[in-house]
């Protein structure tokens, strides 16, 4: 059988070594060019795409021409070459391109059916829509398939966007289990916009299949590390974190949750939740060496992407008052709803705290999002409902924070100010050099009703409506990085003061039952702040 691409030493060499400008970005997808890469960006179908390029590259026109007929063969037509050999299916059932869309890159497979799959781009509104497609509707996709850029991707950020919305590594590893010669030959990218998209993808494979880890030479010691340490963990348990756990937890509900790698896809009615475990940037950190970190990112349905197109901050600040346990941010240009939970070694809370913080984000995260915009927009009342958080979980909170800070209790609230600089730990009033922290359990949300709000004010403050929307939005997405951070599942907004920004949390009633959330928030919030307070000013914003 012809491979498309057969592994020696030396081409392990040539991929692995051999200099790849990543940063290189085409100065546009759509300006004027030859008719004959116009017309091949139309073409869907594998076989009759490479026909068509050598004979373009021949200069035999006038076979181009019926060609390009029976690119639009009848569907008898169509069958009868699928019926000689399923080669002949290969991008013939990838989904038409829209208005002005143009493919920019694709990836075949050798199977049976020569399967392909696509990144589409089309302009709109002075912005790049990219999409990636397949030929099965979608079903061999992750959920992050669509983003948006200002300008052409660079290499590396067009590849990173299409593995992580196919799994090629995954698909590679099913198919050929330990053999890289094998799972090398068995792909091909192509693109007339990225002369060394195959290269890198190539690379992409040998850095990250698990047969390869011992002869892949990685950037840096650190990231060597981490590879060797995800591809040689208990699958139940990359990077020692035990997600099969969060899996079976989902097992009753409603949510299809499967493994994909390194991550779990649970799968709602109208929306999916990627929770992947992935390295730390930096594994030492002043507060211990982190473990691993846990990302959980959800694509919006598209009629809100279209809804936040051109308004992303705007419409960010606004709605995430509605967060419970996630944040909408703003990713690559998509607005999507995430969370992060970072993980030191010396931690010993999977069971009695990371684990039920997990699921319970997985299974109303969203939701609390979601239903908060459409009561706004159907105009609905909000839930009410009473708390079961009690006097005795702020009593427990207050025990802890009292000697290192200001704080004041009652049946229903908690109270306190963090210190932003020295001599202000024990401030009576909220001033410019404290943040103030408050737990309060009479204010249910308007989506999933009684429980914990949980809101952090910064003292910071900005007369531009427009820029506290920008600053709120840079720090929700700050929040995702794999940094030495306090747990992320809340979301920043415009605070009470109307011109600072706040950190608002929300835990329902069923979570009064996870063991010490309440402490460990309040400590997060006093992490947070500090973070806060050195960030701001460096993003231009003063207290």
């Amino acid at each position: 059988m012809v491979r498309f691409f057969q592994q020696s030493d030396q081409d392990f060499e040539a991929v692995m070594n051999s200099n790849i400008d990543l940063e290189f970005r085409p100065d546009s997808y759509f300006r004027p060019q030859k008719l004959e890469l116009y017309l091949l960006s139309q073409v869907k179908g594998t076989v009759l795409k490479r026909k068509l390029q050598s004979l373009f590259a021949e200069g035999r026109h006038a076979e181009v021409k019926t060609l390009l007929i029976t690119d639009v063969l009848s569907v008898g037509d169509k069958k009868a070459l699928e019926a000689y050999h399923p080669m002949f299916m290969g991008g013939n059932y990838l989904p038409d391109t829209d208005g002005g869309e143009v493919e920019i890159a694709r990836i075949c497979i050798e199977s049976t059916t020569s399967d392909v799959t696509s990144v589409f781009a089309k302009p709109d509104r002075g912005r790049i829509c990219y999409r990636v497609v397949d030929e099965y509707e979608g079903d061999t996709l992750t959920e992050l398939t669509t983003m948006m850029s200002d300008e052409p991707l660079t290499l590396s950020q067009l590849t990173d966007f299409f593995l992580n919305a196919w799994p090629l590594v995954s698909v590679l590893e099913v198919n050929f289990e330990g053999d890289l010669d094998g799972a090398l030959g068995f792909f091909r990218a192509e693109s007339d916009f990225y002369p060394d998209i195959d290269r890198l993808c190539r690379r992409r494979v040998v850095q990250n299949f698990p047969a390869a880890q011992d002869e892949a030479d990685d950037d840096t010691e650190h990231e060597e590390e981490n590879l060797f340490a995800f591809h040689n963990a208990d699958d139940s348990s990359p990077l020692g974190v035990p997600i099969n756990d969060l899996l079976l937890m989902l097992t009753p509900t409603s949510i299809r949750a499967t493994r994909l790698g390194n991550a779990l896809i649970a799968r709602h009615e109208h929306y999916t939740i990627r929770i992947e475990v992935v390295p730390p940037e930096s594994r030492e950190s002043v507060n211990g060496a982190i473990r691993a970190v846990v990302r959980m990112v959800t694509e919006l349905p598209k009629p809100l992407v279209d809804l936040f197109q051109g308004k992303e901050a705007e419409l960010s600040a606004a709605f995430n008052a509605f967060a419970a346990l996630g944040a909408l941010y703003s990713d690559k240009g998509i607005v999507r709803i995430g969370s992060r939970l970072t993980i030191y070694e010396e931690e010993d809370a999977w069971r009695t705290l990371h684990l039920p913080l997990l699921m319970y984000t997985a299974i109303c995260s969203v939701e609390a999002i979601l239903g908060g915009i459409k009561r706004t927009f159907t105009k609905t009342a909000p839930r009410s409902g009473a708390s079961i958080w009690t006097a005795g979980h702020f009593e427990q909170v207050n025990q802890y924070l009292s000697d290192i800070c200001f704080c004041t209790t009652s049946n229903l609230e908690f109270n306190c100010e963090f210190g932003l600089s020295e001599g202000t730990l024990s401030a009576a009033v909220w001033n410019q050099k404290t943040a103030l922290f408050q737990m309060m359990a009479d204010q249910p949300h308007p989506e999933l009703g009684g429980g914990l709000f949980c809101i952090l004010q910064m003292p910071h403050q900005m007369d531009d409506q427009k820029r506290l929307q920008r600053v709120c939005m840079q720090l929700n997405n700050m929040e995702m990085a794999a940094h030495d951070l306090p747990p992320h599942f809340g979301a920043w907004c415009p605070g009470n003061l109307g011109n600072n920004p706040a950190y608002i949390g929300f835990y329902p009633n069923s979570m009064c039952a996870v063991e010490g959330v309440a402490v460990n928030s309040a400590f997060w919030a006093m992490r947070r702040a500090e973070w806060a307070n050195a960030i701001l000013p460096a993003l231009g914003v003063r207290s």
